[in-house]
């Protein structure tokens, strides 16, 4: 279990020089590549992911019902919404 630790550590600090070495190149990060903060992001990154997705859908749904006219930003904003509780959400069950 230490090794692991250690191993998560090790892959941690490099990519972590990495983007200190390419965060601003052009280009460099559009290839797939996420910052270390947020690929390493654990727990409290999934929280803070799931609580401001859940307070943007909340958000919205009561400015939909208390709208007088449909703006299609709104599902816009519902469905980034919806992304972000998701991906807070598997982010606290896979660590």
């Amino acid at each position: 279990m230490k090794r692991k630790k250690l191993t998560r550590r090790n892959a941690y600090l490099k990519d972590l020089n990495e983007w200190n070495e390419h965060k601003y190149s052009p280009g460099h990060w559009t290839g797939g590549n996420i910052p270390p903060h947020v690929k390493y992001g654990g727990k409290p990154m999934g929280i803070v992911m799931f609580v401001i997705g859940l307070v943007n859908i909340i958000a919205v749904i009561v400015a939909l019902f208390f709208s007088s006219r449909f703006d299609y930003s709104m599902i816009l904003a519902v469905g980034l919404s919806i992304i972000m509780f998701i991906g807070g959400a598997r982010k606290i069950k896979r660590r």
